[in-house]
């Protein structure tokens, strides 16, 4: 059976946590999908993408896994 490690990250307009998990202000020219592309460097993929639309900030909040 395969072992999986996984981590979760948050993304919203105005920050988001880097791969190591550090909050980092919003860069402007980090899109969504640029900053999903970032967090899947070294063999991660999105798991799970869950989004808070009811919030001024988009929060959403991603869990990514990759093989052991």
């Amino acid at each position: 059976m395969a072992e999986w490690e996984h981590k979760d990250r948050v993304w919203n307009v105005s920050g988001y946590q880097d791969p190591y998990g550090k909050l980092t202000r919003h860069d402007p020219g980090l899109s969504f999908a640029n900053w999903l592309d970032l967090q899947c460097k070294g063999g991660w993929e999105v798991f799970k993408i869950s989004r808070n639309f009811n919030s001024n900030l988009n929060d959403t909040w991603c869990v990514f896994r990759r093989l052991v």
